[in-house]
């Protein structure tokens, strides 16, 4: 069988490609949109980790991710072993999947903005087109 399987679960599994990785995500299941939340998502439910997930990481309604060095709010995602931006998931939830040539733009250029208003799906080539020049550019 060629190709990746389409996995359905309650109408809003979403089949889409994360760094060159083809997996399912159902954030419906994990998340909530919260304008009241700086990353813009809260834990539906307690997230259980260590030895026989007996210990709780974070409990529902907490803030979901962390501000990583770049300034994207961020959360570490089991299924592909990665981190995944809160802004996809935002929008993900929000305005459905991402095709796989699209990625999520800041409109504002403030990374850390997660606000529904400030996001846009556009293509790669789009998108590093409004990055701001690094801090250690010398050339201008």
């Amino acid at each position: 069988m060629a190709g990746n399987p389409v996995i359905s679960l309650d109408g809003f599994s979403i089949v889409n490609s994360y760094r060159g990785i083809r997996t399912m995500e159902n954030w419906l299941e994990h998340f909530v949109y919260s304008e009241d939340s700086p990353s813009g998502l809260v834990w539906l439910n307690d997230r259980l980790a260590g030895f026989n997930n007996q210990t709780v990481n974070a409990y529902a309604g907490d803030v979901a991710g962390s501000v990583n060095n770049e300034g994207y709010w961020m959360v570490y995602w089991l299924p592909i072993k990665s981190s995944v931006g809160c802004h996809r998931i935002v929008y993900e939830i929000l305005f459905g999947p991402l095709a796989d040539n699209m990625q999520v733009d800041h409109k504002d250029g403030i990374r850390s903005n997660n606000k529904p208003d400030n996001l846009r799906a556009v293509e790669r080539k789009i998108n590093s087109r409004s990055q701001c020049l690094p801090s250690n550019n010398t050339s201008g």
